[in-house]
């Protein structure tokens, strides 16, 4: 499977330490075929990453099952004409922009992931609209149940 991660940045988050512990760990054990982060805005970052880093402009050259974390980060890529599904990894954004939360779960392209129960109930509640699955914490096991 190729997977890619949209994150709003690079610099070292608890979204980046996730996600960069599942990937590293997909592609010891073969899960992942092939990985690849893109970012925003870059900044620092100690940890060791096994797989391609680009910057978000590069996304218009990505195949695969994208998954973006952040509602700014899904409307850049849900314009970008590609072949990659695209699923909305909701509850790591910060940012409460609820309009844009709905505009971008009410997108048919789009299928939303949620990061725990509650915030599953809480999407709904926002959005009328229900996850297609739950992912602790960026679970790489769970995320590649959901995608397939």
């Amino acid at each position: 499977m190729n997977l890619g991660i949209y994150l709003q940045t690079i610099q070292l988050t608890e979204s980046l330490e996730h996600t960069v512990k599942n990937i590293n760990e997909g592609i010891e054990n073969g899960s992942l075929r092939d990985a690849s982060i893109f970012y925003d805005s870059i900044g620092p970052n100690p940890l060791r990453v096994k797989c391609g880093c680009f910057n978000s402009t590069d996304l218009w050259n990505f195949t695969g099952n994208l998954i973006v974390t952040a509602t700014d980060t899904a409307k850049t890529a849900r314009n970008i004409v590609n072949k990659f599904d695209m699923y909305f990894y909701y509850g790591w954004d910060t940012a409460k922009d609820t309009m844009g939360l709905i505009d971008i779960v009410t997108d048919e392209r789009i299928k939303s992931i949620c990061r725990n129960e509650e915030e599953s109930k809480e999407l709904y509640r926002l959005t009328g609209k229900k996850c297609v699955g739950i992912v602790n914490n960026f679970n790489l096991a769970e995320i590649l149940e959901v995608v397939k």
